[in-house]
């Protein structure tokens, strides 16, 4: 076995289309044992500060697993490379300082580390930021967060989260990461992932009497969060899904489309399975007569994941009708808001509206023009979701 701890990541290559508005970067994480493919720019981020994730701000778009957009309002270019939503891809160690692309950026705020809690077959990490007197929060994000640890991420997830943390303390889980990667289908299981979240919930001290907590999921993180609701009630109070789907039937195009990215995921086709995800985690149609170019661009890069055996087993999983949880949705009995993307390439919206439907009382909330990243392109979405929380929270 390889220790999962250490990373190495070549420093990154960046070229800008000035004329499209867009920055793109090469080569993400890449595992030790693969130093006959690290060239010499290849830096050890548990020793290095020089960190390319502190020079860029976060999008919060599944999209920049490959393609970085520029904020709205920014006077400069600014380089993206995560998993949105979906969870950091391109990180460093952190509480260091950061490497500045021009004097307006600042220097960054100390920041936690992760923690890693040992759970059966594995552990799982997490981080945490201290927050306001609301329920505490516990994020689970998509399939992506299989591509790599957290650790290294801390400064983006910092980022991210901060505006949450101002009412309640926010904790970021990620994937198990097996003790086996030759587990990791059995490991990744939906349901036993649920059972893992359980004990880091409770490890981190957040079940009852702290607790219980508030989930905010999506897409893969949201089947995960309803069998943790079906089978730890008692840990949770309220429920934020998006672009959640409680089942993968075999016929259908959720279920083409995982195929597919197991496919290129086993023949380490990283170009075309993150271009695919450039694509399709946009609203539909929205990529036609503009993306062509940035698709491009994004099919260069070939990407190297850290863990794709985590992905990978997750997907496998997910399309496994023991994961499927529609049948057990009735027993849920917390609040829960349910929001879908009428554009969702990835989920179609019928598949997360039957989860609402499902779930006595639960609310359903659709944006027809939003995509897969529903906290990125839903419109009103922090707003929408702030509320919600606040009226769990005691007065």
């Amino acid at each position: 076995m390889h220790t999962l701890s250490e990373r190495r990541v070549r420093q990154s290559r960046v070229a800008a289309d000035a004329g499209a508005g867009l920055v793109v970067a090469h080569d993400v994480f890449e595992r030790d044992d693969l130093g006959s493919r690290t060239d010499s720019g290849g830096i050890d981020i548990l020793e290095s500060g020089d960190r390319l994730e502190d020079v860029v701000e976060l999008a919060d778009h599944a999209v920049d697993l490959v393609l970085g957009q520029p904020q709205a309002g920014e006077g400069r270019n600014v380089l993206d490379v995560s998993a949105g939503d979906h969870e950091p891809m391109l990180a460093g160690a952190a509480g260091r300082s950061a490497v500045k692309e021009s004097a307006a950026m600042s220097e960054p705020a100390e920041v936690e580390r992760t923690t890693s809690i040992p759970i059966e077959g594995g552990r799982i990490e997490a981080f945490q930021i201290a927050g306001g007197p609301g329920v505490p929060l516990v994020v689970l994000g998509g399939v992506e967060l299989g591509f790599r640890p957290l650790a290294g991420t801390e400064s983006v997830l910092q980022r991210r989260w901060a505006g949450r943390a101002r009412r309640r303390p926010v904790t970021v889980l990620g994937r198990p990461i097996p003790d086996d990667l030759a587990d990791a289908t059995l490991v990744m299981h939906p349901r036993v992932i649920a059972d893992g979240v359980s004990v880091a919930i409770k490890a981190l001290n957040l079940a009852p009497p702290v607790g219980p907590v508030a989930i905010e999921a999506e897409s893969g993180g949201g089947r995960i969060s309803l069998w943790l609701t079906v089978e730890h009630p008692q840990l949770i109070a309220r429920l934020v899904l998006s672009s959640v789907a409680s089942e993968t039937p075999a016929d259908g195009p959720m279920a083409t489309r995982m195929a597919r990215w197991i496919e290129l995921a086993e023949a380490q086709d990283w170009s075309r399975l993150f271009t695919g995800f450039a694509a399709q985690m946009q609203p539909a149609g929205d990529a036609e007569g503009n993306g062509e170019d940035a698709f491009s661009a994004a099919a260069r890069l070939q990407p190297r994941p850290a863990t794709p055996e985590r992905f990978i087993g997750e997907l496998q999983a997910t399309l496994d009708p023991s994961s499927f949880v529609t049948s057990r949705l009735g027993e849920i009995r917390v609040p829960t808001l349910v929001l879908a993307g009428g554009k969702d390439q990835v989920v179609p919206p019928d598949r997360t509206r039957q989860v609402a439907d499902g779930i006595p009382g639960a609310r359903f909330e659709i944006d027809p023009e939003s995509g897969h990243t529903v906290r990125q392109s839903f419109h009103g979405y922090d707003e929408l979701v702030e509320s919600f929380l606040a009226e769990g929270d005691p007065h």
